[in-house]
């Protein structure tokens, strides 16, 4: 972030996270060496009191400022947001942004490589289909259902391959339909039982 152009400690701009796709949103972070350089303990400024943001004039250089968002990885629903404010007594200008980006480990490769995932609707069933490329110590697939697409639960277990480099297909027959709608996707699991990130593939 190149500058925060804004009366010092009323006006400025915070960083706001959604786990439910954009329902409801949280602040993100705290104040920190690295993150938002205002506290926020007074109640007359842009945002309510104690709950902190970025404020004041960096327009002389770039400053680099970085959070850790570990506690978010494996939701598949989770959205960021900018939110700027500025108290109604005194206009100034806005904020300049430069190279926001969000970074992932460089060194671990994906578990399983997905080609695709798609599904095939009958009278009484859903046929779910997908097949890998690759799959590292893949024990197998969690197959999820949502009504909403937004809360999901699971339904089915599919046996993985292992460790290989031979295209796999898969197959899952959902036989208990009871909605008109429903959204399904997959979670990846390791042998040692870790759990990957359900993958955000469209089922056509």
């Amino acid at each position: 972030m190149r500058s925060i152009i804004g009366e010092t400690d009323y006006d400025g701009f915070r960083m706001e996270y959604s786990l439910d796709k954009g329902i409801s949103w949280h602040v993100l972070g705290s104040v920190s060496s690295t993150w938002y350089n205002y506290a926020n303990t007074s109640s007359t400024t842009s945002f309510p009191v104690n709950e902190p943001y970025f404020t004041g004039d960096q327009r002389a250089s770039f400053k680099q400022y970085s959070l850790n968002l570990s506690s978010l990885v494996g939701n598949a629903n989770v959205a960021f947001r900018f939110v700027f404010k500025s108290d109604a007594s005194v206009n100034w200008n806005g904020v300049a942004i430069d190279n926001f980006e969000l970074q992932g480990p460089s060194s671990s490769p994906l578990p399983v490589e997905f080609l695709y995932f798609k599904g095939v609707t009958f009278n009484h069933s859903n046929e779910l289909l997908w097949a890998t490329a690759s799959e590292i110590n893949n024990s197998g697939f969690e197959v999820q259902r949502s009504t909403d697409g937004i809360t999901f639960e699971k339904i089915g277990f599919v046996n993985g391959a292992g460790s290989t480099t031979t295209e796999k297909d898969y197959t899952y027959v959902d036989n208990d339909i009871k909605e008109p709608l429903y959204y399904y996707r997959l979670r990846q699991v390791d042998y040692d039982a870790k759990k990957h990130s359900p993958k955000p593939l469209p089922f056509q």
